[in-house]
């Protein structure tokens, strides 16, 4: 997969981007509000029995995904432009009929009702899914990835923008800014509004189905068990999964609440000011971080901007609530601080999207199949999520219709749970960077080197990554593996390991396979990352496939790119054939990075404990 990032894929992939998000939270925000208003429904009735819907939801999202996969595996159809064209299609039919319900019986329209959003919330899906999986697929080089990331994620905000237009636009009178929310919005204002959103999101999937021409990797057919494996067995996208899951619970309750904080200040702000002071100013902020998002990550690490995008939500909070407990909270301070949210947020959205897509290619590596789609549902349940916590937690569907207003808040309602609110956000931004810091490994030079192997099969469908389940138990030779090495320097190593190499036999020339090395090492040097270094070199003077392996009594340096010295040396030999060199380095560099592998190798008491080791490690990583 080596598509690039251009215009005429990033634009279609942009438009139906708003299109996706205007009608997301136009729903979210207004349908509650047309029932409750508009058709007289009792919330005793509908809050109940939305919330057992939306549970039932966020459920359905992997089963679609899959369903997605495998319909377009079996019948060869591009199911990225296909799924999103009818889905838009339908999506906008249902959308008019879900603000145009007739006349009837009270509890006909309940019935109605529920059924139109269930209905809604499938065909949502079926455009929903395959936009965000898109990102997987424009290539997984670093550069490009955060680039469409951050342009999937910009277009959201361009959606809810437009959504924010059609508000003022349709629900207030004069147009102007209203005294109180409620008092305009009458039947014909949503009919006119839906249609509207309808139309947004039909001319956009016509316009990504027209223009958007990227071809899809070629796949073989996957069963339904196999897309399973890659999803449930995935130990990376389920760390990804609690992580997007705090992250939404922290934000869906933060949004719920952000209105409060203005209300509450001394001199309570109108409507315009809110508009002015707080909501262009953490709209342009998020564009702008999502426009940068690859630059600040190319002068950074992913690493240092998911931990740092936490940590400022969380410090961000803290300060906010302080200064609202302490009646020194201002216009100018929380203006600031919702920009300084905003940030840390759209940083770790940014981030975590980036993180589910590198999964998709971790889980192909990993099972040998590739299923973009319902991998991609694992971000869209956690999203989904948080909005029913937040639902049950704040009476969400009135607080987000409160991003438009300052008026029609019950203060009572919030004040006597502000408290709770905080701890939340305390709590999912800690467990955060924990789980992250201790359990995600997807990033650096290790999964670089996983990457380049995707890359590689990408290219020769016949090599899938099944067929190298064993790569490096055969290319291990327990006289090849020296355990306490005591040495001087990476040469003197170096030698010492292409000795054992040709003593296996898995090397006929020396002079040759040295000279290698050392035309590597000039390009690049041995050391990669963490106390470890993996010199590797193929050719004619190789047999077969071959590693040797040392640790270090004492850390050499050998130029890691994090300036650790290496005390674990991994000698790679293998010949000229174009797929063993970078099925070895992606099998090893996937098993050195385990959490807490390379420290047991390091313990290990004996050259047999260090074979048997990464033997197993192999084992249980391609069972």
């Amino acid at each position: 997969m080596n598509n690039q990032v251009s215009l005429k894929w990033a634009l279609p992939y942009a438009v139906v981007g708003i299109g996706r998000d205007a009608v997301y939270m136009f729903v979210l925000s207004f349908y509650y509000l047309y029932l409750t208003t508009v058709l007289d429904i009792s919330p005793v009735y509908i809050v109940p029995i939305f919330l057992i819907v939306k549970f039932l939801e966020l459920i359905k999202e992997p089963f679609i995904g899959m369903l997605i996969d495998l319909c377009a595996d079996i019948f060869k159809y591009n199911k990225f432009r296909m799924t999103i064209l009818a889905g838009g299609i339908i999506n906008a039919a249902i959308l008019i009929q879900m603000f145009d319900i007739p006349n009837m019986n009270s509890s006909v329209q309940v019935i109605y009702a529920i059924f139109m959003y269930v209905a809604w919330s499938l065909s949502f899906s079926m455009l929903d899914i395959p936009s965000w999986a898109l990102t997987s697929i424009f290539g997984s080089d670093h550069r490009t990835r955060e680039i469409i990331c951050g342009l999937g994620r910009g277009s959201a905000v361009l959606g809810f923008c437009l959504t924010l237009v059609l508000t003022y636009a349709f629900f207030y009178e004069d147009q102007g800014l209203p005294t109180h929310i409620f008092s305009s919005m009458e039947a014909d204002s949503f009919r006119t509004a839906s249609w509207y959103i309808a139309a947004t999101i039909f001319l956009s999937s016509i316009i990504f189905a027209s223009f958007f021409t990227m071809e899809e990797p070629e796949r073989k057919v996957v069963k339904a068990k196999n897309a399973a494996a890659t999803f449930f067995g995935n130990d990376q996208l389920m760390i990804i999964f609690f992580l997007t899951l705090l992250q939404q619970m922290c934000l869906c309750v933060f949004v719920g609440y952000q209105n409060y904080f203005a209300i509450t200040i001394q001199d309570v702000p109108s409507d315009s000011d809110i508009l002015f002071f707080i909501q262009i100013p953490w709209l342009v902020v998020s564009l702008l971080t999502y426009t940068f998002f690859h630059l600040i990550i190319k002068y950074t690490s992913r690493k240092q901007i998911f931990i740092f995008s936490t940590l400022l939500i969380l410090l961000s909070f803290l300060t906010l609530y302080a200064m609202h407990s302490t009646s020194r909270l201002n216009m100018l301070a929380l203006s600031f601080l919702m920009c300084l949210l905003s940030l840390g947020f759209c940083l770790s959205q940014a981030s975590t999207t980036v993180m589910t897509a590198d999964c998709i290619d971790y889980g192909e590596f990993k099972f040998g199949c590739r299923s973009e789609c319902m991998n991609f549902s694992i971000q869209i349940m956690s999203a989904k999520f948080g909005s029913l916590f937040a639902m049950v937690f704040a009476a969400q569907g009135s607080a987000y219709a409160s991003l438009f207003t300052s008026k029609g808040l019950d203060e009572n309602l919030f004040f006597n749970s502000v408290n709770i609110c905080t701890l939340i956000v305390c709590v999912c931004s800690i467990s955060m960077i924990v789980i992250y810091a201790n359990y995600y490994k997807l990033h650096g030079s290790f999964f670089e080197n996983i990457l380049n192997a995707i890359n590689h099969f990408g290219n020769n469908r016949d090599n899938s990554a099944k067929s190298n389940i064993n790569t490096i138990r055969y290319a291990l030779d327990e006289n090849s593996v020296i355990y306490n090495l005591k040495a001087q320097s990476v040469d003197e190593i170096i030698h010492v390991l292409t000795d054992r190499l040709s003593l296996v036999r898995a090397i006929n020339s020396k002079h040759d396979f040295l000279n290698a090395i050392k035309a590597k090492m000039d390009q690049n040097p041995a050391g990669i990352a963490h106390g470890i270094a993996i010199p590797h070199a193929r050719g004619s003077f190789v047999n077969r496939s071959a590693i040797a392996v040392a640790s270090l009594s004492k850390p050499i340096n050998c130029g890691a790119l994090d300036n650790k010295p290496c005390d674990l040396f991994f000698l790679i030999a293998v010949p000229d054939d174009g797929n063993s060199h970078i099925s070895i380095l992606a099998n090893l560099s996937l098993m050195l990075s385990e959490p807490g592998f390379a420290d047991k190798l390091r313990r290990a008491g004996s050259s047999e404990e260090i074979t048997k080791r990464l033997i197993l490690c192999e084992k249980k990583l391609f069972k």
